[in-house]
């Protein structure tokens, strides 16, 4: 294997960035593989990856985007990806070790550079694995359904500067409770662009729409390996995107050259199957670099490598600890399971008197709560930004008053939910915009309370993501709120719980209530909440089980 660094590759405007290029010891054109990245291209966790490639006959690329590393210019999230990457896969298909047959690979911000690059339709790309996609801006991050993801911030803080800055002597509790949010940079010493413009563009609007990418997703001609975890914390892209391209009209798009694998992860894919006390078994750890190799072996060389035979579905489903293999997502032998909120009033607390079972309602009294946005009620995770949350017991926090706990009674055989998680609330608030939050959870015998899966909706944001409207106080609305997925055994004696509250601190940014721009709102309302479940308004949740 050979290895150069700090080769420079011309952009169009001029602008030189550096890279990294490892290779085989040997004469002649090879397919290419190519990373950009924003975290520096030097780091084990590029390296590693590309020496295994280059030793098994690729040529492996590994890119400091603009303004980071030693690339020139400056570092601003996005908007220089799609041109930069296009430029750079001309540079590599021109290059004398170079065959002109283009991979390309990454997670996260690696990710979002290959689906800007590949909307481009670059003639040379012929293959992407993306690890951790997010979607597109406003679905996911920095937005999500209109909540601001707080947590962007310290991503943000350690990107800001070149090189990367340390961001251990920050006390993240205080920081992400600065109000205002536009003075959240300043009060940690910094000034970053990208944070005042997203709060300025706190919907959907132009400045987000020149960046997306999902409109055009099916129509990318490039087949693609999806990868994701269940406590991914852009899990949704995956999904999304991988939904998106089997419906595709594309040449090299549709099912059968999608491929989509989902572990018991969290954002950082086959780092671990273990969190605290809950191990999802050691076969959630794969040999990721060898089914990397299988499919590029497949795409870029031709060769038979045994991904041709394989369902392109393989989910590891938690709780029974093993891998299934599918023709589709969600998998063709789950069926749709309808549960309704349940409570005589007084589901608060873990302690309620909540419950959900597929009963349809009829007249119940609803349930309240009020929601006090200077002591939102907390999501659990470390302040950083690397990982937001995982399968964390959250039975203390359900001792609060402001979050409405519904159960099923034990269940009295396993059951597996795997696939969407959907849940349509009827409420009112005496505010003219807040929040609300569903979760779903896991309630085993000995008391842990596991988190799964969660979502958000900010209610202006309830129809449209580019024109807020705010509501009227008191009114009933219903909000769908879109949970994601998961893929998880609930066990016999076990319990199915449903939270709904209305805020995810320090995930989401407190709703102050006001309906005011977030960018300068300091002072919030407190708000009552009604949460209505009677036969005119049967909130509900919706997960899908496989059959036995």
């Amino acid at each position: 294997m050979l290895v150069n660094n700090d080769i420079a590759c011309r952009m169009s405007d001029g602008t030189w960035l550096y890279a990294d290029v490892y290779r085989p010891a040997a004469t002649g054109r090879f397919p290419v593989i190519i990373t950009r990245t924003p975290y520096q291209k030097e780091t084990e966790r590029f390296t590693e990856r590309a020496h295994y490639f280059a030793e098994r006959g690729y040529v492996y690329v590994i890119q400091d985007v603009r303004g980071k590393g030693k690339s020139e210019g400056t570092f601003y999230p996005f908007f220089n990806e799609a041109r930069d990457g296009y430029d750079t896969l001309t540079w590599a298909a021109e290059q004398h070790w170079s065959n002109g047959c283009i991979g390309t690979i990454g997670a996260s911000y690696g990710a979002w550079t290959q689906w800007l690059t590949a909307i481009l339709d670059h003639p040379n790309l012929h293959a992407m694995l993306v690890e951790a996609s997010p979607p597109d801006f406003f679905q996911c991050v920095p937005y999500e359904r209109g909540a601001l993801s707080l947590t962007l911030f310290g991503w943000l803080l350690q990107l800001a500067a070149k090189p990367e800055q340390t961001t251990a002597q920050i006390d993240w509790q205080s920081a992400l409770s600065f109000r205002p949010l536009s003075g959240m940079d300043r009060a940690c010493g910094r000034h970053i662009q990208a944070w005042q413009d997203w709060l300025v563009h706190d919907r959907e609007d132009e400045y987000w729409r020149a960046i997306a990418f999902n409109r055009s997703v099916q129509d990318i001609h490039v087949p693609v390996f999806h990868m994701s975890g269940w406590y991914d914390d852009v899990l949704v892209g995956t999904l999304a995107n991988y939904s998106t391209m089997c419906r595709g009209k594309g040449s090299r798009t549709g099912p059968e050259l999608q491929k989509l694998c989902i572990g018991p992860w969290p954002h950082r894919l086959n780092s671990t199957s273990k969190y605290g006390k809950i191990d999802f078994g050691e076969r959630g750890i794969i040999d990721l670099f060898a089914e990397q190799m299988k499919w590029f072996d497949f795409r870029l060389k031709g060769l038979s490598s045994g991904v041709e035979s394989e369902h392109p579905v393989r989910y590891h489903l938690m709780g029974a600890n093993r891998w299934c293999d599918d023709v589709q997502w969600p998998p063709s032998r789950a069926s749709a399971l309808r549960l309704f909120l349940h409570s005589t009033g007084g589901a608060n607390t873990r302690k309620g008197n909540g419950r959900i079972d597929a009963t349809t309602p009829g007249a119940e009294p609803a349930d309240e709560f009020t929601y006090d946005p200077a002591h939102p009620a907390p999501f659990i995770t470390d302040p950083g930004w690397t990982q937001l949350g995982g399968p964390d017991d959250y039975a203390a926090v359900e001792e609060r008053e402001d979050i409405l706990v519904y159960s099923t009674t034990p269940l009295e055989h396993d059951i597996a939910v795997v696939g969407p998680i959907t849940v349509y609330l009827f409420a009112a608030s005496s505010a003219v915009d807040t929040d609300f939050v569903a979760r779903l959870l896991d309630v085993c015998p000995d008391g842990y309370v596991m988190r799964l899966n969660d979502g958000i909706v900010r209610a202006r944001f309830r129809h449209s993501l580019s024109d807020p409207v705010p509501i009227v106080p008191n009114r009933v609305y219903e909000y769908c709120i879109n949970c994601w997925a998961t893929a998880y055994v609930f066990g016999k004696g076990h319990r199915i719980r449903l939270e709904i509250s209305s805020s995810e601190f320090p995930r989401f940014d407190p709703n102050l209530n006001t309906g005011r721009p977030i960018r300068d709102d300091e002072e919030g309302v407190v708000a009552r909440q009604t949460i209505y479940h009677d036969r005119e308004h049967p909130s509900h949740l919706i997960v899908y089980v496989l059959a036995h």
